[in-house]
């Protein structure tokens, strides 16, 4: 009896923990370094696209900032995000995720608990994932006065204190195995962009026209498109309203709408701040029971093994072709700073290839000087002044003692 009880007990557990309470499986780690770049991968039955508004941190019941993204990369959801800087116990919240529970349509919200503790982490990277269909760019901070030497794909990078900007070619990419790209301790998951994920036809629902916008940074491209969205449906479609990252874009006009069977509307997107751009950008056009998405594709400046960030000529520059950091020994220089080489224009404002170093302050002895000197020079007056009246006391003094002189002369 007691092999069939155990065999009982297990069934139950394995039902109890395979039910939809764990429908949404995460692979978050139970401890993060301060600033470390947190890489989790999603795995369940999603029903709805998970964007980034659906994504929460939270402190003691309390919103936590961060930066962080959320991406569906083939069957798989993925979530990068910069953890707190401030030892502690955090909470990630997955909110209204259109699942199953019990075989029935459910929206249900999940919490992950993490916490941050230790030593700063010695560098971060992001994005946590790459989307792409060409060259892309990847921020690495390294968190620490001394330069370092990582691991980017197949070569090596050194990197200087604070951001680096490290332009990664396709070819790279290509290459990598397991669709993972190593920065140094990280491994980020990769999709290229092909043709058959452009070619995707709807015949239903809603659909936006184009379904892709290609935007070549660097190479004056403009920064208002115009897109259409179209009911496929045979019927009116109700509270439809648009879902994005407000800090890279905005769309005009605003506000919900609503379109009759095949109807389009005219919508113009705005990018807000081309250098928020990611390798891969989305826009969601949203109503009850339906969805339709946008690609924005970010497009770098083409690469080549001869022009790669750490090997640029810096003889050669042109004001679009380079970012400061591409550009070998190129760096900004603060405000209190001057820069002791040459200064030339980049994407991102001007360069200086050399050392910044802090301004020299005007010195103040100068002020003493000018103070001394008319000091001096007022000394110097009423000294003479002084000299000229008492001159002129004694002359006329003595003139008055002759004349008493001569006065009592028989």
């Amino acid at each position: 009896m007691a092999p069939r009880r155990f065999l009982i007990l297990t069934l139950i557990l394995f039902v109890f923990f395979s039910s939809d309470v764990y429908s949404l499986n995460i692979s978050i780690k139970k401890i993060y370094a301060p600033s470390e770049t947190l890489i989790a991968e999603m795995n369940g039955y999603i029903l709805e696209p998970l964007l980034p508004e659906n994504v929460e941190f939270k402190r003691e019941n309390v919103r936590v900032p961060l930066e962080y993204d959320i991406k569906k990369i083939d069957e798989k959801y993925f979530l990068w995000a910069i953890a707190p800087e401030f030892p502690g116990n955090y909470t990630l919240l997955i909110n209204s995720v259109s699942t199953t529970q019990d075989g029935k349509n459910a929206v249900i919200d999940f919490a992950y608990n993490f916490s941050v503790s230790g030593q700063l982490a010695e560098y971060s990277v992001k994005p946590g994932f790459i989307i792409t269909s060409g060259d892309t760019e990847l921020d690495v901070t390294l968190n620490r006065d001394t330069g370092k030497t990582v691991s980017i794909g197949k070569r090596s990078v050194f990197l200087l204190p604070g951001e680096n900007k490290i332009l990664v070619s396709l070819d790279e990419l290509i290459y990598s195995e397991q669709a993972r790209f190593q920065v140094g301790d990280y491994f980020l998951p990769i999709k290229l962009i092909d043709n058959n994920f452009r070619n995707v036809i709807l015949r239903k629902g809603l659909t936006f026209v184009p379904s892709i916008i290609t935007i070549a940074i660097g190479r004056g491209e403009k920064t208002n498109y115009s897109i259409e969205v179209k009911n496929l449906e045979d019927r009116e479609m109700k509270n439809i309203h648009f879902a994005f990252d407000e800090s890279k874009f905005s769309i005009s006009p605003t506000g919900n709408f609503s379109l009759s069977p095949n109807q389009t509307k005219n919508y113009t997107i705005v990018i807000s701040n081309v250098s928020n751009l990611q390798g891969y950008e989305e826009i969601y056009v949203r109503s009850n029971n339906s969805y339709a998405r946008l690609i924005m594709e970010i497009l770098l400046p083409s690469l080549t093994d001869s022009n790669k960030t750490e090997n640029k000529n810096t003889t050669n520059i042109s004001n679009n072709d380079y970012r400061c950091s591409e550009i070998r020994g190129g760096r900004f220089c603060d405000a209190e700073q001057t820069c002791s080489g040459e200064i030339v224009r980049s994407l991102d404002g001007n360069c200086c290839i050399g050392t910044c170093s802090v301004k020299k302050k005007p010195s103040g002895a100068w002020i003493g000087y000018v103070l001394a000197i008319l000091m001096i020079g007022v000394l110097g007056y009423v000294y003479y002044n002084y000299k000229k009246t008492k001159s002129k006391g004694e002359g006329e003094s003595f003139k008055k003692k002759v004349k008493e002189a001569e006065e009592k002369l028989p």
